[in-house]
């Protein structure tokens, strides 16, 4: 007889996958799903595992998608070992707490001209026009891309994920994200060609000198598969922000508590982050036999931890399947584990909390449409539009 997981389709993952993880949670927590060609881990314990055991699990694939439009050469996302660390470490204080208040401030700014325009008009797409805009451009001033248009770097992003998460395996997609590649290439090859000449110490500067020898910087080619990795993940700050308002217009008990008290917006964003993950699952290559949760995985073979099960694991959080603004915080999985946690992980909250704190504070008439927007996804999980009224209720 036929497992559960092996029945799994493309479709109903992508319409809503929260069911079927619940179910593999309880029935196959480490199942092969042919119709991914992967060995899905659901259970937080587990997927937590798997991403702290290096030696076991990497995400080096030469073959993976992603390493494919990054390449050539290898992102830090595909890195293991001393290359790894030596990449992090160039970047990571870039990255870190102390440039939150620069990020808030900087977000602030965007945010406020942007609602200005938009508190003129009775309706409005809060994912076009608004929180894709606010968090990319905040997000490009962070990385020091704001030479290149936010609308670019958007748009390259959506042609990375658009492929990396194709349910009809559209050929288009995937020729899309590869002309989106070789136009990375040839517009940021220079920038980085000069600022290895010339560093000016920001992000960018710090991927080609941090940690090198003066007069001895790493190489472009070396470093231009970080930076596509990263605007690959370019729309995640603004999916979050979406996601997060969704989930409180879903609940608008809570959304009232927000609105009087802006202190428990955090603990919104927090609680968004664990219910309704953007990224639903990340790729691990097993380097040798190993055993998970009694299932024994062969070597070579490819094993999704999935982040969006793990954050809802009945063992690990009361009433997981339920948003609660005032839940007691649990550490969650959205932002990765282990020496592969996203780079970005102290930003991306940061750039939600503020684009919607602003949009709450500068239009205290917004109302989320009945018919809004739906949700879709499970490698990427995400409002494509969040349809809002801006005019006082008649």
């Amino acid at each position: 007889m036929d497992s559960f997981a092996e029945s799994l389709t493309v479709d109903s993952l992508y319409v809503d996958p929260y069911p079927i993880y619940a179910r593999l949670r309880r029935e196959e927590p480490v199942a092969w799903v042919p119709a991914l060609g992967v060995w899905l881990v659901t259970r937080l314990h587990d997927v937590r595992h798997v991403m702290s055991s290096p030696d076991s699990f990497v995400t080096s694939d030469p073959d993976a998608p992603l390493t494919k439009l990054c390449g050539p050469g290898m992102s830090i996302l595909a890195q293991e070992g001393d290359a790894h660390a030596e990449t992090r470490e160039s970047v990571a204080d870039r990255l870190a707490g102390e440039t939150i208040p620069g990020l808030e401030n900087v977000t602030d700014e965007i945010a406020t001209a942007e609602l200005a325009t938009l508190s003129r008009r009775d309706s409005v797409d809060l994912m076009s026009e608004y929180f894709q805009p606010v968090c990319g451009a905040a997000m490009a001033r962070t990385l020091g891309l704001g030479a290149v248009p936010e609308s670019t770097l958007r748009g390259w992003s959506s042609a990375f994920t658009d492929a990396l998460q194709n349910p009809s395996g559209d050929p288009g997609r995937n020729t899309a994200a590869a002309a989106a590649s070789r136009e990375m290439d040839a517009t940021l090859g220079p920038v980085l060609a000069e600022l290895r000449e010339h560093p000016d110490g920001s992000f960018l500067s710090a991927l080609l000198h941090a940690g090198r020898p003066v007069g001895d910087p790493r190489d472009a080619e070396t470093v231009l598969p970080t930076v596509k990795m990263m605007i690959s993940a370019f729309k995640e700050p603004g999916w979050l922000a979406g996601n997060l308002t969704y989930a409180l217009a879903c609940h608008p008990g809570q959304l009232a508590q927000v609105r009087v008290d802006r202190e428990l917006l955090n603990a919104a964003v927090h609680e968004a982050m664990r219910w309704l993950a953007p990224v639903g699952l990340v790729g691990r290559k097993t380097t040798r036999e190993s055993t998970l949760d009694g299932v024994r995985l062969p070597p070579g073979v490819m094993v999704a931890p999935c982040l969006a099960s793990a954050n809802r694991d009945e063992r690990e959080f009361d009433d997981a399947e339920q948003f609660d603004i005032h839940r007691a915080r649990k550490p969650y999985l959205t932002l990765g584990y282990g020496r592969h946690q996203c780079l970005a992980s102290a930003l991306i909250p940061v750039l939600a909390e503020v684009a919607v704190d602003r949009l709450l504070r500068d239009l205290p008439n917004l109302r989320v449409e009945p018919d809004a927007g739906e949700l879709r996804g499970w490698k990427f999980r995400y409002l494509n539009r969040l349809r809002a009224t801006t005019a006082p209720a008649p």
